[in-house]
């Protein structure tokens, strides 16, 4: 939990950006999920999903 906060609640401190630095309902995020072998499973860009590599390489081969 200290290495979450230090990488992201610290700085936003620092800069004076409140709205940074949380992870909670109604707050600003951008975030990666990574599985153990520290490959991106999805992000989230301001609070969205956006499109997980598997997703995009899937469009990828049904566009041909």
């Amino acid at each position: 939990a200290e290495a979450a906060a230090m990488a992201s609640r610290h700085p936003a401190r620092f800069l004076g950006r409140d709205d940074l630095g949380v992870i909670a309902a109604g707050r600003r995020a951008s975030l990666v999920l990574l599985d153990n072998a520290f490959n991106v499973q999805t992000t989230w860009i301001d609070g969205v999903a956006s499109d997980t590599p598997a997703r995009t390489r899937a469009k990828r081969a049904s566009q041909g």
